[in-house]
C-alpha cells in the first residue's frame, strides 16, 4: 500500500547503513520515510495512516530487536 510496484527503500537504507542500530538510528530511518514513498489516500486507507503504519513498523523492528527477551539475530523472520 506504500507504492504502486514493490519498491527499496533506499533513502532508509542509506539512514540504516554502518550506524549502531539504536533508537537515534530509528528515528532516522523513519525521518526518511517520506523520501522514498508518497502514498495516496485511497477507500482504503489515507497517506497519513499508510505512513504511520510504516514508520510503526521500524519501531517495532527495533523494539524487537533491542529486547533481550526476544534474542533476534540479523535475518531472523520476524512474524506476527
Amino acid at each position: 500500500g506504500m507504492a504502486a510496484t514493490p519498491a527499496r527503500a533506499i533513502n532508509i537504507e542509506k539512514a540504516l547503513s554502518g550506524e549502531i542500530f539504536d533508537a537515534s538510528t530509528v528515528d532516522k530511518a523513519i525521518a526518511a520515510l517520506p523520501m522514498d514513498f508518497s502514498p495516496i489516500n485511497d477507500a482504503r486507507a489515507s497517506a497519513e495512516y499508510r505512513q504511520n503504519v510504516a514508520a510503526n513498523l521500524i519501531q517495532r523492528c527495533w523494539l524487537q530487536w533491542s529486547s533481550p527477551a526476544t534474542h533476534l539475530q540479523v535475518g531472523d523472520y520476524v512474524s506476527g
